[in-house]
């Protein structure tokens, strides 16, 4: 079991992490690219200033943790509990989230391009200011959520529940449901 004791200015590429489990923390300044977090008891844990690109976190409770100005490019969550989870400033791109609890997290001013969600709950969610281009959303669930000044450039859903959905004030040129054109399906309507 490793000690997170003064974990900050420290250098821990590719560290495996196994059945950790600690009281909420705070995590900077580190570098741990490459790490595994395998069945960890992470819930409430802050991670900020640090680079955990190309890490991995699998069965893991992450509960109300926190991510804030960092890189998450080409992470691994999966089989996890996020519930609550707010990222922030953070870079997520390549990422993939398959089968997580997301539900009521918060993603603000993130890039979340050439994301793979499969299997995830996301539902009553805010999604502000998040670059979410070329990404790909199989069997997610969005009831709830808000998306607030997002870029949602070529992406794709597929099997994900859009009941009561709400579109105001965005471009829609080139959305297409189902086989149809909606922006051209609105302008025959007119």
């Amino acid at each position: 079991m490793e000690n997170f004791e003064n974990v900050e200015n420290n250098n821990l590429p590719k560290v495996k992490y196994e059945h950790y489990s600690r009281e909420p923390i705070c995590i900077t300044d580190d570098e741990f690219a490459g790490s595994e977090f395998i069945r960890c008891g992470l819930e409430g844990c802050t991670f900020s200033e640090l680079n955990l690109s190309t890490s991995i976190f699998q069965d893991s409770n992450m509960e109300k943790c926190e991510f804030a100005r960092l890189s998450l490019s080409s992470v691994i969550f999966e089989q996890s509990n996020m519930e609550c989870t707010a990222f922030s400033a953070v870079d997520l791109n390549c990422s993939t989230f398959d089968n997580v609890y997301m539900d009521h997290s918060t993603i603000t001013n993130a890039s979340f391009a050439n994301v793979v969600l499969e299997y995830v709950n996301f539902e009553s969610a805010n999604i502000s200011q998040v670059n979410m281009s070329n990404t790909s959303m199989d069997d997610v669930h969005l009831t709830g959520s808000t998306f607030d000044k997002c870029n949602v450039d070529n992406v794709k859903f597929k099997d994900c529940d859009f009941s009561n959905t709400i579109i105001e004030s965005s471009n829609i040129d080139g959305l297409v449901i189902n086989g149809v054109n909606i922006a051209e399906l609105l302008a025959n309507l007119t």
